[in-house]
């Protein structure tokens, strides 16, 4: 039997963890990748698309909220010129 409180909390966790990768590398859609990828065995539409909007945002929260003052969304960054010189 497939209980109602279960799937809610797999949506949520789905979600949390959409929005935690989301937030922690200024990536959305990589957020819901890794989501789809490592926390649910069972992923329905209507999951994907909550856990999207939770990414999207979570991450327009911290952009607006800019913890860092430097108006980026993550605190590190890589540029391509040091990978051209290797």
């Amino acid at each position: 039997m497939n209980c109602p409180l279960r799937e809610f909390a797999s949506q949520v966790i789905s979600a949390a963890a959409a929005a935690g990768v989301a937030v922690a590398f200024g990536a959305p859609l990589g957020g819901v990748l890794f989501s789809l990828e490592a926390v649910s065995s069972y992923f329905p539409h209507k999951t994907m698309w909550r856990a999207f909007f939770c990414a999207i945002s979570s991450t327009v929260l911290i952009y607006y909220a800019d913890p860092f003052s430097n108006g980026k969304l993550v605190n590190f960054e890589v540029r391509a010129r040091y990978f051209a010189t290797l």
